[in-house]
């Protein structure tokens, strides 16, 4: 099963892909981020050239590792409403590309309690924990900028909440029964 990680943002977009093995073992196949930089004026225009690059940039991950899930770290609501336009643009090119029924969202809160078991962790400890529970990983966040690592790291943490799903429990459950 390979379960695609997502977090969601718009000049940030992290990402991992994380194959599970029929023992339940966790392996990083693949992280990055996705970065979309405002270039060119109006604004609308360039709006919609960063959302195409978005999704073609998901449609490529997707088409290139096939996943039986796609975990993502659930919309916050910031409090400024270009943050909020932003996070929803990122979350259009997600829906341009996945169908809903394969998409398993995870609160911010969520994650940090299934990673570290507190409401309050920080980025750096939600980091670690994914690094411990995922082969390879690491490895795989060592080859981005310092900048960056923590995108694709929030995109293995949303995997690894992923995991409490009942949705992602049956469809192992089912994949292990068949092997």
């Amino acid at each position: 099963m390979i379960i695609l990680g997502l977090d969601p943002g718009y000049a940030s977009f992290g990402w991992v892909v994380v194959g599970v093995g029929t023992d339940g073992g966790l392996t990083c196949l693949g992280a990055g981020v996705i970065r979309s930089k405002p270039e060119t004026k109006p604004k609308c225009v360039d709006d919609l050239r960063r959302i195409g690059l978005l999704s073609v940039a998901l449609r490529d991950i997707k088409s290139n590792n096939e996943p039986t899930f796609v975990a993502a770290e659930s919309m916050s609501w910031p409090r400024f409403t270009r943050a909020v336009q932003s996070i929803a643009f990122a979350w259009g090119a997600i829906g341009s590309v996945f169908e809903p029924g394969i998409v398993v969202q995870r609160r911010p809160q969520e994650l940090k309690v299934d990673l570290c078991g507190k409401k309050t962790a920080s980025k750096q400890e939600v980091e670690e924990a994914a690094c411990k529970r995922i082969t390879g990983l690491r490895q795989a966040l060592d080859t981005l900028p310092r900048t960056q690592q923590n995108h694709a790291a929030d995109a293995a943490a949303a995997v690894l909440s992923s995991m409490e799903s009942q949705v992602v429990k049956i469809a192992m459950s089912i994949s292990k029964r068949e092997k």
